[in-house]
């Protein structure tokens, strides 16, 4: 699957407020108000506090697991990516792939 490249910006401590504050807006916004052909698809943009491009992976692909196994929380916080099958389950702390593939495994 060809994915484009993230694109990782530094912010100042107050446009980073600003920019995170309206991040749950990003979805309203159309191709054209950032440069981009009309017909282009805008459904995977998304915006991340602190992540890297290998905790995005990380995830992206818990976030797969979590859609196939039926888990109801899946989120990013602190540089680790957490999975939680149901509100009061066990939470899963995942740093790397590895992690995700042994509870692949496990199933």
């Amino acid at each position: 699957m060809n994915k484009p490249n993230p694109i990782i910006c530094k912010f100042t401590r107050i446009t980073k407020e600003k920019v995170i504050t309206v991040r749950k807006n990003v979805l309203k916004i159309s191709p054209n108000e950032i440069g981009c052909h009309e017909q282009s698809s805008l459904q995977g943009l998304q915006l991340y506090d602190r992540l890297s491009p290998r905790l995005q992976t990380l995830l992206h692909e818990a976030k797969l697991y979590k859609e196939v196994n039926n888990y109801k929380f899946c989120w990013a916080r602190n540089g680790s990516v957490f999975l939680r099958e149901f509100e009061g389950s066990h939470v899963y702390k995942l740093k790397n792939l590895a992690n995700l593939r042994s509870m692949t495994n496990r199933r």
